[in-house]
């Protein structure tokens, strides 16, 4: 742990904070993060979506396309 009582290290694996207290890597990946500290995404993977009211939007391309899944619009 740092000053900041943040996990500096998972087994083997370093972590990587901004300086906002983002989680910014975690050994190779890497996340991303808007204006409003809201989580974007993952480098090269899936990207998050909100709504207008802040919450966590389904993105076709990072859920699953079963018609019935609860999060499918």
């Amino acid at each position: 742990m740092n000053g900041l009582n943040q996990l500096t290290q998972s087994g083997p694996v370093p972590l990587g904070y901004d300086a906002r207290g983002n989680l910014t890597s975690a050994g190779s990946d890497g996340f991303t993060y808007s204006s409003e500290n809201s989580l974007n995404g993952k480098a090269g993977a899936a990207t998050m979506s909100y709504n207008p009211v802040g919450r966590l939007y389904p993105d076709e391309r990072a859920f699953c396309r079963r018609s019935d899944h609860p999060l499918r619009l």
